[in-house]
């Protein structure tokens, strides 16, 4: 086996290449770490958390369940890239388990995850902070688009209530960052009535204004963590707020109704 990989606060990616083999492997040992693997040339078949075998060849995409131990064997070379990454929906997107697409023709965003974990891996010195921060971020909203992709045109869900909710959370997970998201404007996206989308959120004990806070907050925790002495009002345009008072009041509501459990005091 070869493997080289690059490491930062939000997320690792690797580059692995493997000789006929069969192994078991403990992905993302964390609920709170998504790992996402991008098969890029041979075949693996795999056994994991649903005990039933499935086969992926390139070009596919594979999320195994956190922390759930993986079955991988290999009769021939193979190569794929893996990234696991910080998941800011902590755990919020209500469909855990492992799930796989492949392919017919490699599809532009898949190309593009495949081509800038390949031009990081391949620099010759290590990317500068702010660039090494630009492509994290890049990286992250590639993989987001590629769950959008997977929840849209995978497996079929269990009702098209469901969907919408899964394209909802996907909506709000990539597009949390923009101060012109609302849940008005999600569910104008998905063709809804606001009510209707709310509905379906409580069915799961969501609320879909909540779950975009909460979005926000997480986000601006994470560009806080990256950049200790951003100021509040550039960390709130950065999470989506349109000024530190929002932020704020974000901030003091989120407190107000949590007893226990997470906090984000040390925004």
């Amino acid at each position: 086996m070869f493997a080289d990989e690059a490491v930062s606060s939000a997320m690792t990616i690797r580059r692995v290449w493997h000789t006929p083999f069969q192994f078991e492997a403990l992905p993302a040992r964390t609920p709170r770490r998504t790992l996402v693997w991008l098969q890029v040339d041979g075949s693996l078949t795999l056994r994991g958390e649903s005990s039933r075998e499935r086969t992926i060849g390139p070009p596919s995409v594979f999320f195994p369940t956190p922390g759930v131990p993986l079955t991988v064997r290999s009769t021939a070379p193979t190569a794929r890239i893996e990234i696991e990454i910080d998941d800011i929906r902590r755990g919020s997107d209500g469909r855990p388990g492992e799930h796989s697409r492949t392919h017919d023709v490699a599809p532009p965003i898949w190309l593009s995850v495949v081509g800038m974990v390949n031009a990081i891996l391949n620099a010759d010195a290590a990317l500068a902070p702010r660039v090494s921060t630009l492509a994290s971020m890049a990286i992250e909203a590639l993989v987001d688009a590629l769950r959008v992709e997977w929840s849209t045109s995978s497996e079929p869900l269990s009702s098209p209530g469901d969907v919408l909710v899964e394209k909802a959370l996907s909506l709000i997970h990539v597009g949390a960052a923009d101060p012109e998201l609302t849940v008005r404007g999600v569910a104008d996206s998905l063709g809804v009535s606001r009510s209707y989308l709310t509905r379906l959120f409580r069915q799961r004990g969501l609320s879909p204004r909540s779950t975009l806070q909460r979005e926000r907050l997480v986000l601006a925790q994470r560009v806080r963590a990256r950049h200790p002495s951003i100021s509040l009002a550039a960390l709130a345009r950065a999470a989506g707020y349109p000024s530190a008072r929002a932020l704020r009041e974000a901030l003091s509501d989120e407190r107000s109704v949590r007893d226990g459990g997470e906090t984000f005091d040390d925004l």
